[in-house]
């Protein structure tokens, strides 16, 4: 079962239990003041925490459990046998050819020019210019690389 606690006065507050020996540390998170305050919540869905926090003489008095949720389990994915490709078959992935590029340069000014959001910058060299490429399906057939 997941828990969700709340803090009762502060934004952020940290709850420090003992479990097992270890100090384990409750950071109680996500408080704001605008435009209404909220005080910071901490989850967990460990048990030995939920206990430790709620049998804490601060349980009640600085933070309180807000919901509980079932863990919901997630179904049975029935598994589907892989398609195995014959050595013949093309793969679906379709590249476009930019013919009449024959060099890096004019690789890079093609898809700085084509390509929004590509810019110079990313297209230091050619191993860039390359994977660029390769990114937006593009392939220079005339560039003897």
């Amino acid at each position: 079962m997941t828990k969700t606690y709340q803090s009762l006065q502060f934004l952020i507050y940290q709850k420090v239990v003992l479990i097992d020996g270890r100090n384990v540390i409750s950071d109680f998170t996500g408080g704001v003041t605008t435009p209404n305050r909220s005080n910071g919540l901490f989850t967990t869905s460990d048990e030995k925490l939920q206990k430790a926090l709620e049998k804490d003489i601060g349980y009640g008095k600085a933070y309180i459990c807000i919901s509980k949720e079932p863990v919901k389990e997630e179904p049975i994915k029935e598994e589907t046998p892989e398609v195995v490709k014959d050595e013949g078959e093309i793969d679906p992935i379709q590249f476009k050819a930019v013919k009449d590029i024959v060099n890096a340069q004019q690789a890079r000014d093609y898809l700085a020019k084509t390509f929004e959001g590509v810019t110079y910058g990313m297209l230091k060299n050619k191993l860039k210019v390359l994977a660029i490429a390769e990114e937006y399906k593009i392939e220079f057939p005339d560039w003897d690389m």
